[in-house]
Order: structure tokens, then sequence, then C-alpha cells
């Protein structure tokens, strides 16, 4: 009997086709296609009305006039918007407590527990739901995550914000040993001239273990066998400027005090600012021409309200409050390379309606986009993979309802690796926008401009037309919840780009903002004639 199955089975494998034998599962390309978009591939890069096809996690093909797959499932995104994944090269993460050095396998380990070069972050990475999630909802995907404790606090790592194990996100195991002016409590080095030493005399340690080992490996005979020092050992591939040094500042002094250290071991820093670069930014100018720039900008002072009580406040606290959400416009105007960051933000969430304050206060928008895209992925060395839509690179997208850093625009999902995670659901229409509005929209420098809108069509698939300039254009409408979102292109009124607004209505009274290729402004309507069930009536 057993013979008669062996040979039973003996026949069935010899029938298979070898090669479904040797591949494993076959996996279904996983093919999308975004129609219809305002797609921003780079800062300045637009295409409005784009396609854009991804395939098994990667952009296949981008541009106004490229064809939907056959296999592809087609996804509508008029009046959306698509953004490269925003990328942050800051993302500190607490540590647990080292391990006894006396347990340390080996010994290898160094003897001060703030020198750990060795530790690999990536390792031992663990993050959490919330940490994913608020910096999704800001459409940040990739960010580089710090050792959080040390003077030497080892490799930093470099992976994108999908939900799956870190192994299946990381982009970079090894991406730049981290230091730091931070000492010990109640042990040496606890003082800033204690780390400064502990610093100087480590990247000379390291230097002198770096040569030694490699003179004895070239020819041991004769020579005194040299110790093993799993952390200056681990300091090679920086010090030969294999993999960068990473250097996290508290303050502007930080830098220079830094800079010197740098100088002395003839080694190259890069810098991750504390947001006070402003106050010494010529210096600065002759040590780097790039930061990591913070935009947890200061809250205002708070004053009591007893007579004279603001007085007491100081003018640095005072002055920092007001500079620091100019000190990304005030670093680029000198020609530094910036990237912000989250990090230092209660809710990493609220990272874009930062990053608008500082548009505010003078950071050109396209530069503030390639703050968060081209600009991190250039130095983090990861470019060739984000930072843009384009083929090839990883299909890391931003899908909005409107101009990125404006406020009213919501992030409705992102994809990270071709992977959709959704962001803000769209809520069941909720009221009835149908009918006639008068607006007023007015722009920054105060002017204004009236016009009128329809709505018709049924409710969850709305049509409008819009009335501006003798011109009466169709246009794109999106109903959620009570928010309304209408987008038309400008070609009608000669104007390149796509004009957008949204606005929440109650009644027969609306407010909203939005956005055009001459600018941003606001707006508030009114209903001047109902449909269907409606509220208010024929006036």
């Amino acid at each position: 009997m057993f013979r008669s199955l062996r040979s039973t089975l003996a026949l069935l494998l010899a029938a298979a086709p070898l090669p479904a034998l040797a591949q494993g599962p076959v996996k279904t390309p996983d093919v999308h296609a975004f129609t219809g978009a305002t797609i921003v591939t780079a800062p300045g890069e637009t295409i409005a009305g784009g396609t854009l096809v991804i395939r098994d996690g990667l952009v296949e093909a981008v541009g106004a006039t490229v064809p939907v797959p056959a296999d592809a499932v087609v996804h509508d995104c008029d009046s959306l918007w698509i953004w490269p994944g925003l990328i942050d090269l800051r993302m500190d993460v607490p540590l647990p407590e080292p391990p006894d050095k006396d347990e340390a396998p080996g010994a290898l380990a160094h003897e001060l527990e703030v020198v750990h070069p060795e530790f690999v972050l990536a390792d031992h990475l663990v993050l959490k739901d919330s940490d994913r999630d608020a910096r999704r909802r800001a459409g940040i995907l990739t960010v580089r995550a710090l050792p959080g404790k040390g003077t030497f606090r080892g490799q930093a790592a470099v992976l994108n914000l999908g939900n799956g194990p870190v192994g299946e996100n990381l982009l970079e195991r090894e991406a730049g040993q981290v230091l730091s002016f931070s000492g010990a409590r109640n042990r040496y080095p606890a003082s800033t001239m204690g780390v400064v030493a502990v610093l100087r005399q480590t990247l000379a340690d390291a230097a002198w273990y770096a040569e030694a080992h490699a003179a004895y490996a070239k020819d041991p005979r004769g020579l005194r066998r040299p110790e093993t020092d799993a952390a200056l050992a681990a300091l090679g591939p920086a010090l030969s400027g294999r993999t960068p040094f990473l250097f996290v500042t508290n303050d502007m002094l930080d830098v220079l005090r830094a800079a010197d250290i740098a100088r002395e071991a003839g080694v190259t820093f890069a810098y991750l600012g504390s947001g006070e670069e402003y106050k010494r930014v010529d210096e600065l100018r002759e040590v780097t021409d790039a930061f990591v720039v913070p935009v947890a900008f200061p809250p205002a002072p708070r004053v009591k309200g007893e007579l004279g009580q603001d007085l007491t406040i100081d003018i640095q606290t005072l002055r920092h409050w007001d500079s620091a959400p100019a000190n990304p416009a005030t670093l680029h105007g000198k020609g530094f390379r910036i990237a912000l960051t989250a990090e230092g933000l209660r809710d990493a969430g609220s990272f874009r309606e930062k990053v608008a304050e500082s548009i505010e206060r003078g950071l050109p928008r396209d530069a503030a986009l390639a703050a968060c895209t081209t600009v991190p992925a250039e130095v983090a060395g990861i470019s060739d993979r984000v930072g843009r839509i384009a083929p090839g690179l990883l299909a890391n997208l931003v899908i909005t309802d409107g101009e990125l850093f404006a406020d009213s625009t919501a992030v409705r999902e992102v994809w990270i690796d071709g992977e959709t995670y959704e962001v803000e659901k769209k809520e069941p229409p909720r009221g009835d926008p149908r009918g006639a509005w008068d607006y007023v929209a007015r722009g920054g420098d105060g002017s204004e401009y009236p016009g009128s809108v329809r709505i018709a069509g049924e409710i969850g698939g709305l049509t409008g037309t819009i009335s501006v300039m003798g011109q009466e254009i169709e246009a794109t409408v999106v109903q959620s919840g009570d928010k309304v979102v209408f987008s038309f292109p400008g070609d009608g009124l000669g104007v390149s780009g796509l004009f957008r607004f949204n606005f929440t209505f109650q009644g027969d009274s609306g407010s909203g903002s939005g956005t055009s290729p001459m600018g941003d402004f606001t707006l508030t309507l009114t209903r001047v004639e109902s449909s269907g069930d409606a509220p208010g009536g024929a006036r």
C-alpha cells in the first residue's frame, strides 16, 4: 500500500511543470490608475487632470496623456490632488535602559554608558500605532528614526510608515551615527564640559582604532594584536565617510561647539537644528549648508492678567516666540537647504499647519514643499526611491482635497509602497447645498471678487457651474458632511492651472477658502435660490 502511494506521488510530481514547483506562490500584479487628479510630481512641477499608474508598489507612469492599463483598478480623482509622500528626517525614539556593561557579550562595549555607537536602532525598533497614524495624517510617510538617548547614540534608521513589520518598511538599516551633547545623570559625563571631552576623546580613539586594526590586518607579523572594542569599531564607517554623523543640537551655540569638534577630528557633521538658527545665521553658513529644522514653534507667552505681569516675561522669550516661525524662511533666504521636521510637536498631525505658518512668515510655497520632499530625500541619500512622483520610485503618495498647506485642506488617504491607508473618511452628505449661491472672494491684499455658483444633480452625485468674469464654467462638486468642494480648470479664463475652493454651509449661509493660480483667497456665500429639498426658497 505504501509503495503504491509513493508511486502515485512520484507520477504526480513528474507530471507537474518544473517552474510551478520552483517558483512558490504566484503574486497577482497590484495595479492602480489615478485619473483626473492634479498631480504635483515635485516642487514646481504640476500636471492638471493627469493620470498616475502604480504597479506592485512602484510608480509605473505619470503624465497628462498616460493610458490606463487594462489590468488596473481605476480611481476617479477629479477635484483631488496627489503629492509625493512627505519625509521627516528626525523622529526621536525613546530607548530602554542599556544593559549592564558587565553583562555585555564579550565585554566589548564602551566603559561609558553614554557611548554606544554599536547600537543599531533598526534591530530594536518598535513603532507605536499612534506614531504612525499621526504622521500619516499629516502626509509624512517616510521618517529617519533616531535613538533618543546618549552622547554617541548609535545608528539611525530610515523607514516607511506602513503597518507591516520594520523589515518590510526599512529603507536604510544604518542611516548615520547620532551624536549629541547629552550626558549622563549623576555620573560622568554629566556636564557639558565632560561631554565635550568624551566626544573629542572617543573620536580620537576611534581613529586610532581604525588605523591600528588596518595595519594589523595588512601584516600582523611583529605587531601586538590590538584590542577589540565594539563601540570604536562601529564608528569606523562614519569616520571614513561611508555613513554620516548626525549631530542633534538643542540651541544655536551647540552647532558652533560641534563644528569645533568636527574640525579637530577631521570629520563632517550633518546638523539637526533647534529652531534658533536665525540668531547667528551668518556664522552658521561657514559651518554647513543644510539643516533639519523643527516647526515646533513656541506658544505665545502666558500672561496671568494682573497689571504689570507682562513685564516679567524676559525679552529673549518674547523675541524667540516672534522670530521662530520665520526661522525656515530666514535659512532659506540665506541659501541653506532645509528639511522640516515634526519632532517636538505634541501632535505630529499638526505638521502641515505649522509649515503653513512658516509660509505665512515668508517661506516660499515651493520651498516648503521641497523641504518636506526633495531636500530631505537628497540629504538622506534616498532620492532614488522617494521624494518625487516619477517612474521607478516608490508609490508613496498623499491624496488631498486641496493645496497641501492650505488651512482647509484635508488628507483623504495615503499610499505607502503602493498600499492604501485611509486618513480622513468621506462623510455621508449632511444637508442639501443645491441651488444658486452668490459669493464674494477676498484675496490676500483685501481685494474682492464677486461671483455665483449653481449646484445641481443628486445628493451624492452633485454637478456645478460657476459664473465668473462673464464666463460660465462647468465645475466638479464633491460633498462630505456639510462641506462642499468646488473645483474647475482656469482655461476658460485664460489662466493655466486649477481653481478650487471649499465651503461649509449651514442653511443658506456658507464660508470657506480656496486656492488659484493667482493666490489663496477666502470667501463667504449666500444662497439666493433653492433647489430640491434645500432650505430657504426662491428669493
